[in-house]
This record gives structure tokens, sequence and C-alpha cells, in this order.
């Protein structure tokens, strides 16, 4: 009861802040705050939370942000990003526009700040916000729809490729209080057209914050989006995220989910083929230790005919570490000749390490072709111990195996340097863990 009474001071505090901000903005909210009030924090007498508690973040008094960042440097950030892209960064949840270089892409693709475009009203900017995005069932997503201050607005024209991928770096430098980024997005990628995406999350303090992001992508007609999302943020931080895709006729996307990062993370994606011909590649990879906690749930709904699509999350879980996986993908019976397959590797690295797993298929088609299954294992010793006959040290042998289960993912991704980067990061987290075991 205190957390509801203390929720509802924040928001008619909030509410209304922003005197030009849209009234079908406002009412929005207003909806989607008396939704989460009805809808309360999730428990685990609920299906789809069984496995992951949120009732820390539930007790946990969390603040808005204050403000920006005003003491980074360009050149701190930029250090971060990969070489050759077009940067976007976003500070506490809000764009920044001096932090970011889109130079040689104008004319391309527009970015602004949300909150700036939805008070612009453009036609499209209303029609695809909050379209897709489910805040009657999703109390998180309700909770961001509800307090959202920016994030950012992002449209790739019509019949445009964009050569140099497009790094979207989220900042968290959340001071000394228990703070709360409610980052909000909308994506559109124009039909004929194609572009790579990064959304990067990280870190800048040890300090408890909570990340509550939802970004809504529309893939139109014939477009091609490679969507790589890397979630790296620091152990005492929680992370709930919602991603909504809408696919329409002839689209192709591939997505690319690693999550390393946080205390608690919670990644919904849902997927709507919602046009003849469309091609959806889903891939995650995830590395958790100690008593981290990362659960994927994600949902691939076929809606028209001759769609395909693939699959695949893997898992490594070290220490007391727990990992859910929740897949479910749907066929409607309009979306004869689907083409579908799941897959959920884990790997336990620890007798103490747990992992849940839950692959469904929900078929009302006749004409289809669809997969699914899931496997939950430790290191093969046989493999070990002939490795081992071949000279390496068990640690070396043990790392090898490792690795090439990651790589089964990571050489999915089709930019190199992101597959490097992740590389990397794999080997920096198999020594960490090897010294801390």
């Amino acid at each position: 009861m205190t957390t509801k009474k203390s929720y509802t001071a924040d928001f008619r505090s909030f509410l209304g802040k922003d005197p030009e901000e849209p009234e079908f903005v406002r009412d929005l909210r207003q909806v989607a705050f008396s939704r989460f009030t009805e809808l309360g924090f999730p428990t685990t007498r609920r299906e789809d939370w069984r496995f992951t508690s949120v009732s820390d973040i539930a007790k946990t008094r969390f603040i808005l942000p204050n403000g920006q960042l005003k003491t980074l440097r360009k050149a701190e950030i930029h250090s971060r990003f990969l070489d050759d892209t077009y940067r976007i960064v976003v500070c506490n949840g809000r764009y920044n526009s001096e932090l970011s270089d889109l130079a040689g892409v104008s004319g391309k693709i527009a970015v602004a700040p949300l909150s700036a475009a939805l008070r612009e009203n453009q036609p499209e900017v209303r029609t695809y916000f909050g379209k897709w995005a489910n805040f009657r069932e999703q109390a998180f997503t309700a909770l961001n729809t509800a307090f959202f201050r920016d994030g950012i607005y992002l449209h790739v024209k019509p019949k445009t490729i964009i050569e140099k991928p497009l790094h979207v770096m989220y900042v968290a430098n959340p001071g000394n209080e228990n703070t709360v980024f409610h980052q909000r997005n909308l994506f559109r990628i124009g039909p004929n057209s194609q572009v790579t995406i990064i959304e990067h999350y990280l870190s800048l303090s040890d300090v408890p914050y909570f990340t509550n992001t939802v970004t809504e992508i529309v893939a139109e007609d014939n477009s091609v989006l490679n969507h790589i999302r890397i979630q790296d943020e620091a152990q005492t931080a929680y992370h709930i995220s919602g991603l909504y895709l809408h696919q329409n006729r002839d689209s192709r996307t591939s997505g690319h989910h690693f999550t390393i990062g946080s205390r608690l993370t919670r990644n919904d994606v849902h997927i709507f083929l919602d046009g003849a011909g469309c091609d959806c590649l889903l891939n995650g990879l995830s590395l958790t230790r100690g008593k981290q906690h990362v659960d994927h749930h994600t949902t691939i709904d076929h809606r028209q005919p001759n769609g395909n699509s693939r699959e695949c999350f893997k898992n490594i879980l070290a220490g007391r570490a727990r990992g859910v996986f929740n897949g479910l993908v749907i066929v409607r019976p309009e979306a004869q000749k689907t083409n579908a397959s799941q897959s959920n590797k884990n790997l336990l690295l620890s007798e103490n390490a747990v992992m849940y797993s839950n692959p469904q298929l929900e078929i009302n088609a006749e004409d289809v072709k669809c997969s699914h299954g899931s496997t939950t294992g430790e290191l093969d010793e046989e493999v070990l111990f002939y490795l081992r006959s071949r000279g390496l040290d068990p640690i070396a042998a043990q790392a090898l195996l490792i690795t090439g289960f990651a790589n089964e993912i990571i050489e999915q991704i089709p930019d190199r340097r992101v597959g490097k980067m992740l590389s990397e990061k794999v080997n920096t987290w198999l020594k960490e863990t090897g010294e801390n075991s």
C-alpha cells in the first residue's frame, strides 16, 4: 500500500510538468497509470513471473532523475563507441544532441527527442506511438508509459540504405540516490530501407538504480533491420525492458540480444509478423554469475502467410545465477506456409546455478513447418578429457568449450566489429569468473 501511495503521489507531481505536451499523451499517461495501479507489480503468483521476483524493485523508493549528465566530455563518451558509426547518446534517459554525432547522415534519417516529436504532433508519430506496447497486460510497460520523460524518435527515410551502423548509447549516472530511468523510444524503418541499429546500455556508477525501458519499432514494407542490443550495466542495477517490433510485408529483421550486466534483468520481446513474406531472426546470449538473475520472455506472432522465423537463445550460468527462458511462437489461422524454429540451449558452470526453460508452440494453421527444443547441461567431460589429452590445461579446455558455445550466437551478428567486441567481453567474463570461483 505504501508503494502504491508513493507512486500515486509521484504521478500527481509529475503529470502536467510539460505544458507543451499534447493532450493525447497526457490522457495516455493517465490511462496507463490507472492500469498500473490495477495490476500492481507482478508477483511470482503470476504464471509469466513464476520464476522472477521483482520484490526488491517494488519495495525500493526510486526517484526520477533531476537532470542530464553535465560533467562528461564528448571524448569520454565517444571512446566507448565502436569506430565508424553514427553516434546517438541518451544520458539519464534523455537524448543529448551535444554528445551525439550524426554528421554525414542528415537527410537520410531523422533523430529527435521523443518528447519533441510528440509535441510536433506529426500524424505518423501519433499513429505508431503506444500502438504495440501493451500496457494493459504489462505492468512495467504501463509504468513506463505513465512516467517516461524522453528517449529518442528515429526515422529512417524510405528507399534509404544507411551504410554505417547507428550506435545508440544509453548512459546511466544516477548520482547518490536510487534513481529510475523510464526511457521510451520509437524507431521507424521506412519502406525499402536498410539499417543496423546498436542499442548499448552501460553504467558510470555502482549506485543501485532501475532502468525501465520500452522501445517500439516499425519495420515497413520490404525494409531490412539488423538490431543489436547490448545490456552491460552495473551488477547493482535492475533492468526491465519491453521491445515491441511490428513487421510489415516482406520486411526482414535480425535481432541479437547480449546480456551481461545488472543484478536483475527481465527482457520481454514481442515480434508481430503482420505482413506476408516476413522474415525474422531472433538470437540471444546471456552471461550470468554470482547471484544475477536474467529472464527472457519472447513472443513471435505469425499473423500472415509465408513467414519465416528462427530463434535461438543461449545462457551461460556460473555461481548461484538464475536464468529463465520462456519462448512462445504463435501461428495464426491466416499464417499458412509458416516456417518457424525455436531453440534454447543452456550451459551450467556450477552445481548451484539454475535454469528454467519453457519453449512453446501455439499452432492454429495446417500447412506449416514448426519445431522447438531445449537443452540444459554441464560441460562434456569426455570432450574436456580429449582436450586435456592434447595438452590443454583444465582452465584452457573449459574456456575453449565455453567460447565455442557462445560463438555460435556471436558469429551470426552481421557486423564483425560488434562480434569482436562481444567475443572480448566473453573472454573477460570467463577470466573474471575463473578468478572469483
